[in-house]
């Protein structure tokens, strides 16, 4: 992981006090001319040094032959030279001292296995000489607050987006500029902008950890298409949280790291996006799931106060229009609690003929009792029951004139509760919405974006405060000998030494043994093979259940280790477990998956035979706090299967969350020599637990 808290080359970055082109163009049209053109467009106040060995003046300025002749300091190097020529400008921008460099060339590992080692020696002059790189095939940076452009993209040749506190940290280009230009757009202004390619030095996590400490940055969007150091984007994100800016976060694509099918059921399921969204919510931050939902969300966050929690009040003229918000309100974090029977006292107090609770519907009505408005947006928020209050005001926003009444409401309403979330649904003028804007009143036209821009907003608050107060508490699991064959029987053994719920059972290596063994457990029992070999026995023949005599038994014996040995001929056959049958109780696979960017990660959803068909799991990192075991057996889909339903009783959480935390042990302990684990399933019961299965994979040098 690289060091976060050197910020100097970051900060050359978007504040250089100057820059050098290396690649110019006298053409403002072509990709070398570009950058000198957007950055004297915009008033760059830094120096501007064209590099350029044919041309003596480009663009107006005097150029350079190459970037070491030029008589000044470089904070900042923008390459467009062809990717042959990188690498030794790169050796030429070391020489010169410059901080960092952005690599707009392509050409590199994106494109081939030469352009692989042609990006891993500029790595080299990297770590040789300490010089700082984006990219390669990056697109560049901009800085609004600087009047800094340095970039080819052609969004910046009609558009100068205003300074605000939105930063946006891409891997793409062609998202970022696209995300750019929605921000702009969406009338939020931008504090840093940076597009980072391949990432081969500076990658996204470092920016984010970096615009943590930026005083001009409020509210950081990202987007990534893979990640290549989970250490570093947890830091990153922890330092976002622990300095309260929130992070909103994209990833384009899933990675093909880690896809690949391991010889578990775990490493089945681990899809890498299902951690990375993990990893993202344990972080404190938001995914969202296109870039119209990460700017409403930084909308949100970025305009007006963050919201306090999740319960929010609709209040509308319109029956429909409040029925349409509550169904918006369904998954988005927002929560509609009802009014309190005082506080629907006091409203109807004020105007008796609204009705409904949460949305509360004012009627058309209401056009004769202006006055009430304010009075009853004041007495919601009063309550103390809302965070939030979102207003339905028709099409009066489209004349400034029109609604103007509405406006000195809004700037009341502010006056009155500056720490609570106000939004108002209206296809606003421009006039209105800068208005409303100023005063940290969120303006939107469609209603339904709105309610799950501010329940999006909502859940990053929550998700950060969580993030903030997990604190997972040191195990004491013992390290474990792996040096022997791993089979189901010894697997069981580790994990009950580590305090998993392992019931009694009995190694058998023939029949005789294995009536004995039944009949000292008791009828009925279940007999499986045993066999390092084996991993998955339903598709050997090596199960029988229900046995309920001595006859029974020794035939099952018989039968499995034939079935066992005819399916998989070159397996070494123990023998057999034998043991009681479970009973009653919820089916759920428990395991340790070692992700190859993210390390660890605690696995559990819906087991037995449904485990690869569902694919319903939940992941945690390693080590697992009590608090997140416990949000991984509640709210899920999977976790469903632990409730009461039609006379079952509800299963007992609590032990699975202590099997959770178990493992969780059981993996710090051992990190270094478990690659993965299953226990598929582990029985739930009404009270108590029950490993039925389980699986060690040891790691491999």
């Amino acid at each position: 992981m690289k060091d976060q808290t050197d910020s100097s080359a970051l900060g050359a970055i978007f504040s250089p006090r100057s820059v050098a082109i290396i690649g110019a163009s006298t053409s403002p049209l072509k990709l070398g001319g570009r950058p000198i053109a957007f950055l004297k467009d915009y008033g760059f106040q830094g120096e501007i040094y064209p590099v350029n060995a044919a041309q003596p003046e480009v663009q107006g300025l005097k150029a350079y032959a190459d970037v070491r002749d030029i008589p000044g300091p470089v904070d900042q190097a923008v390459m467009l030279v062809p990717a042959k020529f990188v690498e030794d400008a790169l050796k030429a921008c070391a020489e010169k001292g410059v901080k960092v460099v952005q690599v707009l060339t392509s050409g590199f590992a994106e494109a081939d296995e030469e352009g692989r080692a042609r990006q891993e020696r500029l790595m080299e002059i990297v770590r040789e000489t300490g010089i700082r790189i984006t990219g390669p095939n990056a697109l560049g940076s901009v800085s609004p607050h600087d009047r800094f452009c340095a970039t080819f993209s052609t969004a910046f040749q009609g558009m100068h987006p205003p300074a605000g506190n939105v930063a946006v940290v891409t891997q793409s280009g062609a998202f970022g500029s696209c995300s750019y230009v929605m921000v702009a757009r969406r009338g939020l202004g931008l504090s840093r902008i940076v597009a980072t390619g391949n990432e081969a030095d500076i990658d996204t996590a470092e920016v984010i950890a970096h615009l943590a400490h930026d005083p001009e940055t409020k509210v950081i969007c990202a987007a990534v298409e893979s990640s290549t150091d989970g250490d570093q984007l947890r830091a990153a994100l922890k330092t976002a949280a622990e300095a309260g800016k929130p992070v909103i976060f994209m990833k384009v694509g899933a990675s093909e790291i880690g896809a690949a099918a391991a010889a578990t059921h775990t490493g089945a399921l681990a899809g890498n996006d299902k951690v990375f969204d993990t990893v993202i919510r344990e972080g404190g931050a938001y995914r969202a799931r296109s870039i119209e939902e990460m700017v409403d969300v930084a909308y949100v966050m970025g305009i007006g106060p963050e919201p306090k929690g999740p319960r929010a009040v609709i209040v509308s003229f319109s029956g429909g229009i409040g029925i349409m918000m509550a169904d918006a309100s369904e998954g988005s974090g927002m929560e509609l609690p009802p009014q309190s029977d005082g506080l629907r006292a006091e409203v109807r107090g004020i105007l008796d003929f609204a009705e409904g609770s949460n949305p509360l519907d004012l009627t058309a009505q209401v056009a004769v009792r202006p006055d009430a408005l304010p009075l009853i947006h004041d007495a919601l928020l009063s309550s103390g029951e809302y965070d939030a209050i979102v207003i339905y005001l028709a099409n009066s926003g489209m004349s400034p004139e029109a609604f103007a009444p509405h406006l000195e409401n809004m700037r009341l309403l502010r006056r009155q509760h500056p720490d609570k979330v106000i939004g108002v649904v209206t296809p606003p003028h421009p006039e209105v919405q800068k208005a409303l804007e100023e005063i940290g009143v969120l303006v939107f036209e469609d209603p339904s974006r709105l309610v799950k821009a501010i329940g999006g907003a909502a859940t990053l608050v929550a998700r950060r405060a969580a993030a903030l107060g997990d604190a997972p508490v040191p195990g004491d699991a013992a390290r474990v000998d792996l040096s022997l064959p791993m089979t189901e029987a010894r697997a069981k053994r580790l994990l009950a030494g580590a305090g998993l719920p392992v019931p009694e059972e009995a190694e058998c290596a023939d029949a005789e043994s294995a009536v004995r063994a039944a009949e000292r457990i008791g009828f009925p029992v279940v007999m499986k093979v045993l066999s390092p070999d084996i991993a998955h026995k339903t598709e050997v023949g090596g199960i029988a259940l229900n046995l309920g005599s001595a006859g029974e038994v020794a035939e099952a014996f018989a039968r499995i280790t034939e079935s066992a040995a005819r399916h998989a001929p070159d397996a070494r056959i123990e023998g057999v477990i034998v043991a009681p049958m479970a009973g009653e109780g919820a089916e759920i696979i428990l395991g340790l998956h070692s992700d190859p960017v993210f390390g660890p990660m605690i696995l559990a959803g819906a087991g037995g035979v449904m485990a690869e068909m569902l694919g319903d799991v939940s992941f945690a990192s390693v080590p697992v706090s009590r608090a997140r075991a416990e949000s991984m057996v509640r709210g899920t889909g999977w976790a469903k299967l632990l409730d009461a339903w039609r006379g079952r009783p509800e299963r007992d959480r609590a032990a699975l969350v202590e099997a959770i935390l178990r493992l969780s042990d059981f993996a710090v302990a051992n990190a270094d020599q478990v690659e993965g684990v299953e226990m598929n399933p582990i029985l739930i019961r009404e009270k108590g637990a029950a490993v039925l299965d389980a699986l060690i994979v040891p790691r491999t040098v």
